[in-house]
């Protein structure tokens, strides 16, 4: 769902276009065919230039957009090649899945797909600012009682272009399931349907039921003057036994992106950094060379915390680093994959891959290099000012970790007498 402000168009206008998206919470994206608009036809004629390139020279084309430099970030808007026509729509980067895929919205069509990075190519910066051409509506005080037969309407008026009068438009907040508050410009839509306008014959046909809504700025936190990422304050307390040479009570900020967050609500951080994207990158291909040549089953009847292991995440069946952190008779093995801080039950030591110092030098590289994930912690002060309805672990992920989000923390050390081992000291975060 696009969160961002699109287009804007005055009270009570009529707009003929098409509808071009639907989710299955009632909202809707509608594309409006206004011929006189310039900013439309700029977008519409970049993208026909590209297209042009692109059917003219395919394979050069295509090796062209391989070899781009481009430095992907989330919520930055490219030109990507839609994957049932091939053809370049615009689109805004929600989340970076791997090396080689993203999952982005078509901003100006409302829907959103898995790509390759190498399908993207950059916009001038006149064509990517321009705000999104798909309009989120709603259509106002009515509740869906048969989701799919309304599914079916609007798939029918898809076909056609159609003619919709906004009656308004409103800024709903709105917490979801994993406690995140979404910001949602929203037009309050009505139009012609069979004879009645589109509420009335949901209304007739018992499609949908009357739901009397409010329709005003709802104050929920965080309030839009106050960003939640200057909230983000972090402060590690350093051991003694460490080697790193760190003033007690220092404070300093950097930027970082939160990998993931554990039911303890421990959250795990990277640098935002290209020192960290070549690290990762080079664990990646030592991983490769491992699995490669050691494939190899272990016995059930033998495992240590403290080894290293490999094994393949659930979600992408990519290999990482992991160490088995906790065992239960009914799940089996708690493995944490240590450079990104997230962790799953293996049924099985014969799914995870051990490594030793006689497998060679790619093996030995992974088990001595330290973790990439920062272990962190939110401080008294920040949980403070979470309302108590809001599930924190769920918020930063839905916030922070599912849309890959860039946000600037500040620390603040202070030393607490420890005993940890001295060649990998662990520091321990609050925020």
């Amino acid at each position: 769902m696009l969160c961002e402000k699109s287009m804007k168009y005055p009270k009570n206008i009529t707009l003929k276009g098409r509808f071009t998206h639907y989710e299955n919470n009632g909202y809707l994206y509608f594309n409006s065919k206004d011929e006189n608009d310039l900013e439309r036809h700029c977008i519409f004629t970049c993208l026909a230039n590209l297209n042009n390139s692109y059917s003219k020279e395919n394979n050069y084309y295509r090796n062209y957009l391989y070899l781009q430099e481009i430095d992907y970030k989330v919520g930055d808007v490219y030109a990507a090649i839609y994957p049932q026509d091939k053809m370049f729509y615009r689109v805004k980067i929600l989340q970076i899945l791997d090396f080689e895929k993203v999952l982005v919205c078509f901003i100006d069509y409302g829907n959103t797909e898995i790509i390759a990075k190498a399908e993207l190519a950059t916009l001038p910066h006149q064509i990517s600012h321009i705000k999104p051409l798909a309009l989120l509506c709603k259509i106002p005080n009515i509740k869906l009682i048969f989701d799919k037969s309304f599914m079916k309407i609007i798939q029918e008026l898809c076909v056609n272009d159609i003619s919709i009068t906004i009656e308004s438009r409103t800024k709903m907040k709105i917490v979801n399931e994993g406690g995140l508050v979404e910001n949602l410009e929203v037009n309050l839509i009505n139009f012609q349907y069979n004879g009645h306008s589109i509420r009335d014959y949901l209304l007739r046909n018992k499609i949908a039921e009357n739901f009397d809504e409010i329709y005003e700025e709802i104050s929920l936190w965080p309030n839009d003057d106050v960003d939640v990422e200057s909230q983000i304050k972090l402060s590690t307390k350093q051991d003694n036994s460490s080697t790193c040479n760190i003033s007690p009570s220092l404070e300093y900020s950097k930027s970082v992106i939160i990998t993931s967050v554990s039911s303890e609500c421990n959250i795990f951080v990277h640098d935002f950094s290209k020192s960290v994207k070549t690290k990762l990158e080079s664990l990646q291909a030592h991983i490769s060379k491992v699995v490669e040549n050691f494939k190899i089953q272990i016995s059930d009847n033998m495992f240590n915390k403290r080894s290293m292991y490999l094994a393949q995440f659930s979600e992408d069946s990519l290999w990482y680093r992991c160490k088995i952190s906790n065992f239960d008779s009914t799940y089996g093995f708690l493995v944490q994959y240590i450079d990104f801080g997230n962790s799953e039950y293996k049924t099985s030591l014969s799914e995870l891959m051990l490594l030793s110092r006689d497998m060679g030098s790619d093996a030995i590289y992974l088990i001595d290099e330290d973790p990439i994930a920062q272990q962190c912690q939110l401080s008294s002060e920040v949980i403070m000012t979470f309302p108590s309805s809001i599930n924190i672990r769920k918020y930063l992920i839905k916030k922070f970790v599912e849309p890959v989000k860039k946000l600037t923390i500040t620390y603040h050390i202070t030393e607490e007498p420890a005993i940890r081992n001295k060649k990998n000291p662990q520091s321990f975060y609050s925020v």
